[in-house]
């Protein structure tokens, strides 16, 4: 799969996990499984959208919040108008924190490789 197709990928599950209300810290396994539930057609759309959940949750709790901010602030920065939509967004947010553009590419592909570690370990 193209690095394009997954990040697309990717944003439309996380803006689909934005849409569930399942961002709020204090929900628990079985609230999420439920709303879960309650509005994914497929096996496939949950089991994706309950990874984003447990990426988000992981990262937390391990205490990678600026990578987690990194990542939300990138991919829900309204929708993609160009090819290099994504990376405008990222070359941006360098700019406007005082980051080295590497170190922005470094925390998505950390957030991102965890989604698909996560996601991976659900189709087992």
């Amino acid at each position: 799969m193209k690095k394009t197709q997954k990040r697309n990928r990717l944003m439309s599950v996380f803006k689909k996990y934005i849409r569930l209300g399942l961002y709020r810290e204090k929900l628990d396994v079985f609230s999420v499984c439920s709303r879960i539930r309650g509005s994914c057609r497929t096996l496939e759309e949950a089991k994706d959208v309950f990874a984003v959940w447990e990426t988000c949750r992981i990262l937390r709790l391990c205490g990678r919040t600026e990578s987690l901010v990194l990542f939300e602030r990138i991919y829900l920065d309204g929708s993609v108008r160009g090819q290099n939509d994504i990376s405008m967004r990222a070359v941006r947010y360098a700019h406007k924190h005082n980051l080295d553009e590497r170190t922005v590419w470094r925390r998505l592909a950390y957030v991102e490789g965890q989604y698909e570690i996560i996601r991976k370990s659900l189709d087992r």
